[in-house]
């Protein structure tokens, strides 16, 4: 029985509490009695003067942020994603996909609406990065017709480099690459048919234009990986780095091929 019911002009120390009552008719003021509720002040008027209100509620009302408009579903996926292809570029597969969503700033059970796992969600950034922002028609600047051939490897990589050689791909490259990971053949496939093919028709017939494209992505790809990589050690201008890696090799690579 609560003390209320039987005393609404009491209020209780310890709720709910047996009727307990002296010889004298008054409440007891042993632990688990009743008091009259003019001993408590909040009652009826809190430090404020607000009437009917425990201490602080006018305050704690007023800190009480609005409500965040609601974000449409592809809208937040869309912002999942880019925040989680700079998250895995820099913790790779093993990130914790619980900072990812303290990062983003959305509870973690929303993450996992859009991507059921981990997995599904680094395998999307792959995917992102690796198939979706390649551009089909990049491929054609190396056999560019009425232009020398330096110039048509320059306008490759100043257009295909934005995602070849930007840090996010590269750092994704290595870390699915020394993982073992399954998306790490589906990279080494895409960048043999995209980039080495492209670059070897454009410096020859056989396979030795072959290795001859392997050895130039790999010069290059080594002037981004000095900034994606070994942030200390980056050149000055990374694209006069890219630039002169290309130039010096153009010739070495011109100077292998059979006559």
């Amino acid at each position: 029985m609560r003390c209320w019911m039987r005393w609404p002009n009491a209020a209780c120390v310890t709720s709910p509490c047996p009727l307990r009552r002296c010889r004298s008719g008054r409440p007891s003021r042993r632990r688990g009695a009743i008091l009259p509720a003019h001993r408590f002040r909040w009652a009826s008027h809190d430090s404020h003067g607000n009437k009917g209100r425990m201490p602080g509620t006018a305050d704690l009302t007023a800190e009480i942020a609005p409500r965040r408009p609601r974000v449409p579903a592809a809208e937040r996926e869309r912002m999942i994603l880019d925040a989680a292809v700079t998250f895995f570029a820099e913790q790779g597969p093993e990130g914790q996909t619980r900072l990812l969503a303290r990062a983003i700033g959305i509870p973690h059970s929303v993450l996992y609406r859009h991507f059921p796992s981990k997995e599904d969600l680094f395998a999307a950034v792959c995917e992102e990065m690796f198939r979706r922002r390649w551009q089909p028609e990049w491929e054609a600047l190396p056999r560019a017709p009425g232009v020398s051939l330096e110039e048509r490897l320059l306008r490759f990589y100043r257009q295909a480099g934005q995602v070849i050689l930007a840090p996010e791909f590269l750092r994704l490259a290595l870390f699915v690459g020394l993982a073992d990971h399954p998306s790490g053949a589906v990279l080494r496939a895409l960048m043999r048919q995209h980039v080495v093919a492209p670059l070897a028709a454009a410096l020859g017939t056989g396979p030795a234009a072959e290795e001859a494209a392997w050895n130039l992505h790999g010069r290059v790809f080594y002037a981004g990986m000095r900034m994606a990589v070994w942030r200390g050690g980056a050149p000055r201008d990374p694209a006069q780095a890219v630039e002169a890696a290309i130039r010096g090799h153009v010739a070495g690579a011109l100077a292998a091929l059979p006559a």
